[in-house]
Parts: structure tokens; C-alpha cells; sequence
């Protein structure tokens, strides 16, 4: 008897798929026949869980960002909240074969967003809610005295979120020079100018 396959299982290949495709060829190669051909299913099959191939390249997208979202959020606690911001920044380096398959998939959105709505809505809705998180984790902080309220915690975040991207894109391009041990250890010495004392972070 032939396994029975659910909507959700193989929207989940189609997704697993097109980000194959994305990573390895590039985002103008993830056509819905290229798809399809990844799956092992036809055309039509991939059209009759999405829409359009922009429905699935947003799916997709969206897909990362759930991804490393439920990594980071497996480190949210009442503990030390400089602790906690330090262990989700590295959650979303590319430390391992998946969180650099996301990366590859992550920045051949980049270049691809600013002529497409709806892939430019999701990318703004990641960044929203990247940012969020950061400012809250550090405001935290300051509550709970681990930095003092003086920090200026908008600037912070952004000097967070722009040293993660470029900290991933360079990964990505440079993998020999930007392995774990560095990403690890520039992470490290940022959290340790957020707190003005190296000592308070541990080494990993």
C-alpha cells in the first residue's frame, strides 16, 4: 500500500527543496520545474501546495527565519539575560551544516528583495522582530543591573544586527578564516564591550 503523504509533509519537501536549489544554484534557478525536479514530484504537485513560485520562495524565507527562531528561543530564561543575548547570537552564526545551508538561502534573498514585495515584507518583518529581541534582552539587563542604564541600548542593538550579518555573510564567503573558533571569539569580545569586562563571559 502506497504511503500516504499529508499537505504539510510535502509542502515541508517542496520547502527542504527550494532551499537546496537556492543554496547550491541561486534564487533565479529555483524554478517550480527545478523544484519539482529536487522533490521527485511534477510540476503540478508543487503547484497544488503553493500558489506561485513568489509563494514559495517567501515560505521558504520564512522558513529560515522560524528555524533559527526556535533555536534562539530555546536559550530565552530568567537567568543572566547578557548570558541568554550572548548564546542567541551565536545560535544564528553559521557554526554548522545547517545554520550555513540558512545562510546561503538567507543572503540570496538579500539581493533579490528589492524588486519583490513580498520577499522585501518578510525580510522587514525578520528584522523587526531580530530587533526587538536584542533591545529587549539588553533592557532586561539593565533592569536586572547586569549593565548599567546609561547604555545606550538602540545603538547597541544596531551595532549588534550589523555585526551578525556581516559576521555571516563573511562566514559564508570566507568559511577557513571565519570558522567557529573566530566567530566565537568576535562574539565574544563584542558582548565584553557591551559589559566593559572581558571576565564576565565565559569561554566556549
Amino acid at each position: 500500500m502506497p504511503r500516504v503523504i499529508d499537505h504539510e509533509e510535502r509542502r515541508s519537501e517542496v520547502l527542504a527543496a527550494t532551499w537546496q536549489v537556492v543554496a547550491t544554484e541561486g534564487l533565479e534557478a529555483a524554478t517550480i520545474r527545478r523544484i519539482a525536479i529536487e522533490v521527485g514530484c511534477t510540476a503540478g504537485l508543487v503547484t497544488h501546495h503553493f500558489a506561485s513560485k513568489d509563494d514559495i520562495l517567501v515560505a521558504a524565507l520564512r522558513q529560515v527565519h522560524i528555524a533559527a527562531a526556535k533555536r534562539m528561543a530555546s536559550h530565552l530564561s530568567s537567568g543572566s539575560q547578557l548570558k541568554t543575548l550572548h548564546a542567541v547570537l551565536l545560535e544564528v552564526l553559521p557554526l554548522d551544516d545547517e545554520r550555513r545551508l540558512e545562510w546561503r538561502v538567507w543572503i540570496a534573498f538579500w539581493g533579490q528583495s528589492l524588486g519583490k514585495t513580498a520577499l522585501a515584507q518578510e525580510l522587514h518583518n525578520r528584522y523587526a522582530e531580530w530587533r526587538n529581541l536584542i533591545n529587549g534582552l539588553l533592557r532586561a539587563a539593565q533592569r536586572s543591573q547586569e549593565i548599567p542604564p546609561q547604555l545606550d541600548v538602540r545603538l547597541w542593538t544596531d551595532l549588534t544586527i550589523s555585526l551578525i550579518d556581516g559576521l555571516g555573510l563573511q562566514a559564508v564567503l570566507e568559511p577557513e578564516y571565519f570558522n567557529t573558533s573566530r566567530l566565537k571569539k568576535v562574539v565574544a569580545s563584542h558582548m565584553g564591550k557591551i559589559l566593559q569586562d572581558y571576565q564576565l563571559i565565559e569561554s566556549s
